[in-house]
This record gives structure tokens, C-alpha cells and sequence, in this order.
């Protein structure tokens, strides 16, 4: 019993903290190759943020970690790969206090 009631209290916070922390917006989509997309997060302290690509199989094409000054509202300019095809990717968004989050990318 008391295993179930602390996987469900867990369970209850996660989803509290999604709610609150689904603020992550990728723009242009979908995107030109060779060109970048602004990445906005808004964070809820400081500390570090990995962005990465993966393409639909599950390839990571890309990887970038960043440290984040102050919390709130952040802006990051990602540069695609020169490498990249015409496709759907997915964009996985890191923060050292939160959970990931994804976001699809059509690259044409």
C-alpha cells in the first residue's frame, strides 16, 4: 500500500509539473534546411539545457548543451545540421529541473 500511494504521489506531480512546464515553442516548423530554429523554454531556475535532434528511428543527428543564467522565459537559436535530409525529426528539450520535452520538426 504504501508503495502504490508514493508512486501515485509521484505520479500527481508529475503531471502538475508538465502542465506547467509544457511552455516550449520551435519556430519556424516547419523549417528550410540549412537554416536555424529559435527554441523558447521557460524555466523555472538556472542551470543547464540540452537540446537534441533525433530523426524518426531514434538516430540523435545533433546534440547541444547551453547554461541558463536566470529562470524564465529563454530563447536559443539552433542551427540544423548541413547533413539533414527532408523529413520529421524530433527535438528533445532538457532542463536541469525539469522533464524532457518533445517537439516534432518537419525539415523540407
Amino acid at each position: 500500500d504504501i508503495a502504490v500511494a508514493r508512486f501515485l504521489t509521484d505520479a500527481t506531480s508529475s503531471v502538475n509539473e508538465i502542465t506547467e512546464q509544457n511552455n516550449l515553442f520551435v519556430y519556424p516548423n516547419p523549417v528550410s534546411k540549412n537554416s536555424n530554429v529559435t527554441i523558447s523554454i521557460n524555466t523555472t531556475q538556472s542551470g543547464s539545457l540540452t537540446i537534441e535532434l533525433f530523426d524518426v528511428v531514434g538516430n540523435r543527428i545533433s546534440k547541444i548543451d547551453y547554461m541558463i543564467a536566470q529562470k524564465g522565459v529563454q530563447e536559443f537559436e539552433f542551427h540544423l545540421p548541413s547533413q539533414i535530409s527532408s523529413g520529421v525529426y524530433f527535438l528533445k528539450v532538457t532542463a536541469a529541473d525539469q522533464m524532457p520535452i518533445l517537439r516534432k520538426l518537419m525539415v523540407n
